[in-house]
Parts: C-alpha cells; sequence; structure tokens
C-alpha cells in the first residue's frame, strides 16, 4: 500500500510538471473528451464548437457507393447510429488512435492497439461464448 509520504512525493512532482500551464491541446481538437481538451469556456463557446465539429465530420467522413463514388457527408446522427463495425468506425477509430499516438509523441515503432468492449453476444470472434 502507498504511504502518505510517497503520495506527498508524487503530487509534488506532478506540480512540477504543470508549473509551465496546461499541455498543449491536441491537433485534432475533436479527439478529446471534457473541457480541459476540447478547450470550450462556457456553455456558449462549447455549443460553438458543436457546429464547428458537425462541419469537420462531414468534411472528414464520407458516405461512398457500391463502385467509391462520393455521395455525400455522415453526418453527427448518423454515425451515432452507427459506430459499431465497419466503415465509418473503423476510419474514425483508427484517426483518432493516430492522433493520441502523435499527441503523446509515442514512436513510429510502437504499435496501436485497440480493444474491443462489445458484448460476448455481439462479438462472434470470441469462440466459446454464447451470451
Amino acid at each position: 500500500m502507498i504511504s502518505d509520504a510517497q503520495l506527498r512525493v508524487q503530487r509534488e512532482e506532478a506540480l512540477g510538471l504543470t508549473k509551465g500551464g496546461a499541455p498543449e491541446i491536441p491537433s485534432n481538437p475533436f479527439f478529446g473528451v471534457g473541457p480541459i481538451t476540447d478547450v470550450t469556456r462556457d456553455e456558449v463557446d462549447s455549443r460553438l464548437r458543436r457546429i464547428e465539429f458537425d462541419r469537420w465530420i462531414e468534411s472528414n467522413y464520407r458516405k461512398f457507393d457500391d463502385i467509391g463514388k462520393d455521395i455525400g457527408a455522415f453526418t453527427t446522427a448518423e454515425l451515432s447510429r452507427s459506430m459499431h463495425r465497419g466503415y465509418p468506425a473503423d476510419k474514425i477509430l483508427l484517426d483518432m488512435m493516430r492522433a493520441i499516438h502523435r499527441y503523446f509523441e509515442f514512436p513510429k515503432s510502437n504499435r496501436i492497439a485497440q480493444g474491443d468492449a462489445g458484448s460476448p453476444r455481439q462479438c462472434p470472434s470470441r469462440p466459446g461464448r454464447d451470451g
């Protein structure tokens, strides 16, 4: 078990590391959670950021027909309903993982991995589980 003295040392180290101010925001502010990473000051600022986010989604995540022709943008609501398997979920996840990798300045030799948080019933790749 950690002692009070160890906690105090860790606290002082953390204060020293943040003495220069908050860390820089990620290069893509939409791959963050909460007021620290989405850099909003208040409710109005947050709503304006939402409008910007919707525009960003529509310009970065497009729908394609069966021959690869762009047929329009995904909306935020469409993504909310379809974030399970396949495109665009795979692309969004890979983009997010790359942004996190760059933000923390991990070396290119580090591999990116992602775990599936789905239930056994949703994961046919997990043998022996029938839900």
